[in-house]
Formats: structure tokens, sequence, C-alpha cells
């Protein structure tokens, strides 16, 4: 009998950043952020219930979902549809990382995104800007962003 394996990831939470997109030489674009989501556990020490944010990187290539999030911004709350991908690199230290990501094949807004008065562009516009300005490299690097609220 063949085992059957399913990599299929739902999840929402709250954008913890405005998404991040990236061009390539190509031409292609990349969608990547994270999200945060309530998470928590029963304390017998605490006699409590304790909430806590857990926060997974996302990433995509699709082009609708890299058009449509060039409008999300940090705080809204959304589900993404995908699969669950990790990436092997060595630091300059030499230390090896294991990270996790949802790779998005598609997703929803559950409450609606906020169109920025300033922003009254398509997503072609938007993508153009963010070539023209592209954003710092360093965007997983930073940790402990848990100001998001839920």
């Amino acid at each position: 009998m063949k085992t059957l394996f399913l990599n299929s990831v739902v999840l929402s939470g709250r954008l913890a950043a405005d998404p991040q997109i990236f061009m390539f030489e190509s031409g292609d674009t990349k969608v990547a952020g994270r999200i945060a989501y309530p998470d928590g556990y029963y304390s017998k020490k605490e006699g409590r219930w304790v909430e806590r944010p857990l926060w997974i990187n996302f990433e995509s290539l699709v082009p609708k979902v890299v058009k449509a999030m060039a409008y999300a911004q940090k705080g809204d709350i959304v589900t993404l549809q995908g699969k669950l991908r990790t990436e092997r690199y060595t630091r300059k230290d030499g230390i090896e990382i294991e990270k996790a990501y949802i790779y998005v094949s598609n997703f929803t807004v559950a409450r609606k995104i906020n169109m920025r008065p300033e922003q009254e562009t398509t997503p072609e516009e938007a993508i153009e800007e963010i070539k023209a300005n592209p954003p710092e490299d360093d965007f997983f690097e930073e940790e402990g962003n848990d100001d998001v609220p839920f």
C-alpha cells in the first residue's frame, strides 16, 4: 500500500509589516513577508490561559498574489493558502540555518485591505514604483517584532 503525503497549509493571521516586493532581472516578481497568528496554552503554574503570538514568513512568485499584496499593509488580517517549504543556508560565521516558510499560492483578506489615500495606482504601477525604490535587503533579519495587535 502506497503512503500518501499532503503538504497543504492554510493559516490566518495579521501582517507583521507591509509585504516586500522584489524584482528580478528576468522580470519576475516575488512578494515576501511575515504574519503573526495567535497561539496559546494553559499554564498549570499560573492557573490561566497564556496567549502568545507565533510568527511565520511567507513568499510567493504567483503574479496574482504579488499584485494583490502590493495593496496590503501591516495589521491586515489575511488567510494564506499554500505549501510549507524550508530553506537551508550557512551564515558567514559558519552556522547552518534552516527556516520554514509558507509558499503562498492563494490568499484572501478577512478584512478589506485599506487603500492608502496616496496610493491611487494599479498593482502594475505599484510594482513599477517598487522597482524604482527597492526595499532593504535585511527584511527577514528583524526578530521580535511583536507589536501586531490581535
